[in-house]
C-alpha cells in the first residue's frame, strides 16, 4: 500500500515541475520578445551631437568669496566643419549644493559677427579658461555641483552655413567652497 500511495504523488509532482518549468520559460520568451517590441515602437531617429563639451575647476578647493577657474573645452565629434560662438560658453551655469541650486543664463544678444566665430574642424577643439566669482550670498562654505551649457540660438546664413545651432551640456563638475580666514 505504501508504494501505491507514493507512485500518484511523485507523478503529480512531476507534473507541477514540468508546468512550472514551462511557465518560467514561456515567461522568459515573452519578456524577450516584447521587450525590443515595445522599445522599437518608442524608439526615434537618433542624431548625433556634433559638440562635446567638457568642463574642469583648476582648483577643486577654494575660499569664500574667491572665484573659481574654470577649464572648458568645446570638441567637434562629427565629420565636418562646425562654427561656434566662444561668447556662449557660459549660456547657462547650473549650481548646485545641498539645499539649494542656482541658473544664472547668459543669453547672447545681437548679431554674431564673423570675428567672433571660430571654426572647428572635424577632431578638433576650442580650449578657454574662464574665472566664476563666488560672491554671492548662496556660497558659503560646503560642497557644490556645477553643470554649463554652450548655447547658441542664431540660425545658420548663407554667410556662415556651418554654423551650429543648438545646445551641448557638460559633464558635472565638484568644487569645494571652504573658510579660510
Amino acid at each position: 500500500m505504501t508504494l501505491m500511495t507514493c507512485q500518484p504523488i511523485t507523478a503529480l509532482n512531476r507534473r507541477h515541475t514540468l508546468s512550472r518549468a514551462l511557465a518560467v520559460g514561456l515567461f522568459i520568451l515573452c519578456c524577450y520578445k516584447v521587450g525590443p517590441l515595445g522599445q522599437s515602437a518608442n524608439t526615434r531617429e537618433v542624431t548625433t551631437q556634433p559638440l562635446r563639451y567638457r568642463a574642469i575647476v583648476s582648483e577643486p578647493s577654494v575660499c569664500m568669496k574667491d572665484s573659481i577657474s574654470l577649464e572648458l573645452e568645446l570638441e567637434n565629434t562629427s565629420d565636418h566643419r562646425v562654427l561656434v560662438n566662444p561668447a556662449v560658453l557660459l549660456h547657462r551655469i547650473d549650481i548646485s549644493r545641498e539645499g539649494g541650486a542656482i541658473q544664472p543664463t547668459g543669453d547672447s544678444i545681437g548679431k554674431i559677427s564673423p570675428e567672433q566665430l571660430v571654426a572647428l574642424e572635424p577632431g578638433q577643439s576650442y580650449r578657454k579658461t574662464r574665472p566664476y566669482l563666488l560672491k554671492d550670498k548662496f556660497f558659503t562654505t560646503g560642497l557644490y555641483s556645477i553643470h554649463l551649457t554652450y548655447g547658441q540660438f542664431a540660425d545658420p546664413s548663407p554667410e556662415f552655413p556651418d554654423l551650429y545651432k543648438g545646445t551641448a551640456e557638460s559633464n558635472t563638475v565638484l568644487f569645494e567652497i571652504k573658510d579660510c580666514d
